[in-house]
């Protein structure tokens, strides 16, 4: 099961979905590409600063006090 823990000041991504074996499981590589499209987002887009620690089953991200268009990455709606 993949668990996403939102706190203050950032969020963490943990574990695997399970659908099929490593190296071939869509939802899990749907999670990696979404957390990686976030991060990049952030850091294209916006003046915000992020910081962020990706491994396989794990990923911890970091941002103080997104402005308006870092909150609006996060919540899927940059136009």
């Amino acid at each position: 099961m993949i668990e996403i823990r939102r706190h203050d000041g950032g969020f963490s991504i943990f574990g695997h979905a399970g659908y099929a074996e490593p190296g071939k499981d869509i939802v899990c590589a749907a999670v990696s590409a979404l957390t990686q499209a976030f991060i990049a987002s952030v850091e294209e887009l916006t003046q915000d600063k992020i910081k962020y620690n990706i491994a396989a089953g794990n990923a911890v991200i970091r941002y103080e006090n997104l402005l308006e268009r870092g909150r609006a990455t996060q919540n899927g709606k940059v136009r």
